[in-house]
């Protein structure tokens, strides 16, 4: 009997002609390649994909492996063939066989490692490989499965995932002379990251193959850890002995930081001992619940059937405990609480955990590596190297801010009062990322009668003596992805998770600047995420409390009142502009002059050398107006740095506003596009060809057999009497005699009399006349309109015109009877006949009648 793993690694090797294009797996090098991937990854199942060979010599291959077991689909010569070989450490059913995929199923110890697997190749041949994705469809498994799809798909989802240069990076799987494009994947369910929360997938170098193995790793190595930090569980504020825990475990020593890791050593010690592992008091009473009720099958005491109902509202407690937690640890605000979804509340956290890891990252040097260390290291320096201040310069900033008034000094020098520390912690969320100590607000909102007199006393310690704890500052960095795959630090934003208290501390200030700052900065003022601590210092100094993140508007505005910067006016009448400021952006408005461009440099020069903040020239743009020279534009960008652009941003349109004439004509392109590529895309087409004619002008365009000429009559060729006989090719100028008549006696021979009655009522063609041109026959003049094609589209659902609808609406009676004959016209009168008829009611008769 096989041995059954709790865990599974496969590796998927895809070999093609890159060893040979004969020989294929049959080639020593692929033999050597395996090994080494053997040696080096230790995989539990093997999937080889397209082998090439076949038969007696696929059997000797696959015993040359090494593997205790094995399956295969064979290729029909080059083409195909699937190979799954696997040891004896897990047990390996085969469930279904199809020439582009094999389904596999793993027998788990349990339902919980148990899963299906999909080892795919889709066909070159497009026409074959759609058929893969019905056919994968109707033997995937039932929703609650686990399931796991693998291998080359030989289709790519967008053109993010085809590359035709030298460039690439691990998200190309198969490489071609210098094409690169993503064919190989593996796909999971949410059931399987459920399952396998810690799986990873892998792209190993390829040694000999033209593909990137695929190594699917599910028991993850988190070796590298420290181990999981402190984190306040909201759930334990829901136990009954949790609050008697705060009042007798709870101690202020004057140290903050000290008091919380105090406290959060009886609370793991009372989670252990005390609340324990919801989990598993869930399967508890879930089995005590089922044991009631078996009881209760065969006895009918009133004693069971209470402790049954306390084990019922026991669960269901537990149950409203599980929610709240994995809503806590999904960090998700999209449900409220109230509405149990613990499914979607875990898989958003398995989601959330997986995101969280970064498993390998392309150096400086261009190279990717794996190793969590030497990345920690890597990650410190480029952040100290990006963040870290320059050498500081001399440059006063004193005169550039206005000073506080002496009533607003005051009023920020009062004492701080208990109701401003409370309204500073009750205005924060509940269950925000916690700091480096783990505690959210919601501990002390909800415990608030306990820890109020201790953290009311620590706010107002730090106000009055100007001494701040060594650890208040201790802030966790986080990495937030700019891109939905980041490559390299470059595309990651560090953000400071800082602790619950120090939030505290600067909440309690900034409730007292929001009622001063509104007097000395405008709400549009700028805002930076990079700056000099000295800068900051030096303002603060200078101007008590002074608009620090409006100074560069000073420089601005000291050069405008001294003549030497020009302003632009966008119109005579409208204002001047020198800058305007969104968020962190800035724009920046003046004179192509090269003595205004000096001036402009100088001007964001000293304002680096104070502040430390730096222009960035790869991220700024420059835009010319259009009566500036070309040659002058080149010189400003050159002296700049900085890239020219036709356009101001937010999606290339200035402020965000599109120019209407131009969206209109990209949608009218998409339209014409769509007709071009897809014409059967469109469905109303035939009716739109329906209604149209060709009105006869020289007669040199419209098909005399095959073209619409004669109105409500359609192609002549219906009405032919023989068709073998018919020049389809031939023009109306071919039918014309010599003296600009219809030669109606060559049509006899073809057409019966009344259609050569019809054909003699249409004016013939003039050779001197104006082009033949198609009309909409529903118009006198022939002009498309809105109100014609409605009724044509009308007249198409109509069979033949009712007298009935005319009776129903001019019938004399009141209007709701008229409503009431009309909804029994149209069978929209919920009778009992068309409640049976509707399959919603068993019987068409009349009560009253049968009575």
């Amino acid at each position: 009997m096989p041995r059954i793993a709790q865990s599974v690694s496969s590796v998927c090797v895809n070999e093609t002609e890159a060893f040979g294009p004969v020989n294929g797996c049959a080639s020593s090098k692929f033999l050597r390649a395996s090994h080494e991937y053997k040696f080096e990854y230790k995989p539990d199942i093997v999937c080889l994909l397209e082998p090439r060979i076949s038969g007696k010599k696929a059997n000797d291959i696959i015993d040359k492996l090494g593997f205790d077991f094995s399956h295969r689909i064979e290729s029909i010569g080059f083409l195909g063939g699937i190979w799954v070989g696997w040891n004896d450490n897990i047990c390996i059913d085969i469930i279904h066989n199809h020439p582009q995929f094999m389904l596999l199923r793993n027998q788990g110890n349990n339902a919980f490692n148990s899963f299906f697997a999909f080892v795919v190749y889709g066909s070159p041949d497009r026409t074959k490989r759609k058929a893969l994705w019905t056919d994968l469809m109707e033997v995937l498994p039932p929703n609650p499965s686990s399931w796991l799809i693998l291998g080359d798909f030989n289709a790519i989802l967008s053109t993010k995932d085809k590359k035709s240069d030298r460039s690439m990076g691990p998200a190309f799987t198969w490489q071609r002379g210098n094409t690169h494009e993503r064919i190989d994947r593996a796909l999971a369910n949410d059931s399987w990251i459920s399952s396998f929360p810690h799986t990873l997938v892998y792209y190993l170098p390829h040694i000999k193959s033209d593909h990137r193995p695929i190594l699917i790793k599910t028991n993850l190595d988190l070796s590298l850890s420290k181990g999981r930090p402190f984190r306040f569980l909201a759930v334990w504020t829901m136990h009954d002995n949790f609050k008697e825990l705060v009042t007798t475990k709870w101690r202020f020593t004057g140290n903050m930081a000290n008091s919380l890791l105090d406290f959060t050593s009886h609370v793991k010690d009372w989670n252990r001992s005390v609340y324990g592992f919801i989990g598993t008091r869930k399967r508890q009473l879930l089995r005590s619940l089922g044991n009631f009720q078996k009881a209760m099958d065969w006895s009918s005491s009133s004693r069971l059937a209470e402790l049954e109902m306390e084990v019922r509202d026991e669960l269901e407690n537990v149950l409203n405990h599980e929610e709240l937690l994995w809503r806590q640890k999904a960090r998700c605000d999209w449900l409220q609480f109230g509405d149990r979804n613990t499914k979607y509340f875990h898989s958003r956290t398995m989601q959330r955990q997986k995101a969280n890891r970064i498993m390998s990252l392309r150096t400086s040097s261009g190279e990717w590596s794996t190793d969590q260390n030497f990345l920690r290291e890597e990650v410190v320096r480029f952040f100290e190297k990006l963040y870290g201040e320059t050498p500081s310069h001399e440059y006063s900033s004193y005169d550039l801010f206005p000073r506080l008034a002496v009533d607003d000094i005051d009023f920020l020098s009062k004492p701080i009062l208990n109701d401003e520390i409370k309204k500073a912690f009750f205005d924060m969320a509940l269950l925000k990322a916690p700091g480096s100590n783990g505690f959210h607000a919601y501990f002390f909102q909800s415990q608030w009668d306990s820890v109020r007199e201790a953290v009311c006393e620590w706010v107002k310690g730090i106000f009055n003596s100007n001494k701040i704890e060594e650890n208040l500052n201790n802030m966790m960095i986080v990495l937030i992805p700019k891109i939905e795959c980041p490559e390299d630090f470059s595309q990651f934003r560090p953000i400071s998770l800082c602790s619950v208290m120090h939030k505290l501390v600067m909440k309690v200030i900034a409730n007292r600047f929001k009622v001063v700052f509104p007097n000395y900065i405008s709400s549009e003022q700028a805002a930076y995420d990079k700056i000099s601590w000295d800068f900051l210092d030096e303002t603060l100094v200078a101007a008590g409390i002074p608009e620090f993140l409006r100074k560069l508007r000073h420089i601005i505005h000291s050069e405008i009142s001294a003549g030497k910067w020009q302003q632009i006016r966008l119109s005579r009448s409208g204002p001047s502009l020198s800058y305007l400021f969104f968020a962190d952006d800035l724009f920046i408005f003046a004179k192509a002059e090269m003595d205004q461009v000096i001036l402009l440099k100088d001007i964001l020069k000293h304002f680096y050398d104070f502040s430390g903040l730096k222009i960035s020239a790869r991220k700024s743009n420059i835009h010319f107006s259009k009566c500036v020279d070309d040659g002058l534009c080149d010189q400003i960008s050159l002296f700049f740095g900085f890239q020219k652009t036709s356009n101001l941003g937010r999606s290339r349109e200035g402020l965000g506003f599109r120019h209407l004439h131009d969206q209109n004509n990209s949608f009218l392109m998409k339209i014409g596009f769509n007709l071009i590529s897809r014409p059967d895309a469109l469905w109303v087409w035939p009716l739109f060809c329906e209604n149209l004619i060709w009105s006869v002008g020289d007669g040199s365009t419209i098909r005399g057999w095959e073209d619409s000429w004669i109105p409500d009559m359609g192609p002549l060729i219906s009405y032919a009497l023989a068709h073998y006989s018919l020049d389809l090719e031939c023009t109306l100028k071919d039918w014309m005699l010599p003296n600009g008549n219809w030669n109606l006696d060559l049509l006899r021979s073809w057409l019966p009399d009344d259609v050569i009655k019809r054909i003699g009522s249409v004016p013939p063609p003039h050779p001197d006349g104006r082009a033949d041109r198609i009309i909409w026959a529903r118009s006198g003049l022939g002009n498309f309109s809105v109100r014609s094609a409605c009724w044509a589209s009308k007249e198409n659902s109509w069979n033949s015109y009712d007298d009935a609808w005319k009776i129903i609406w001019k019938y004399k009676g009141p209007q709701r009877v008229r409503l009431f004959l009309w909804l029994i016209a149209k069978q929209r009168l919920l009778t009992n006949s068309e409640r049976a008829r509707r399959g919603i009611g068993h019987s068409s008769a009349c009560p009253f009648l049968w009575a």
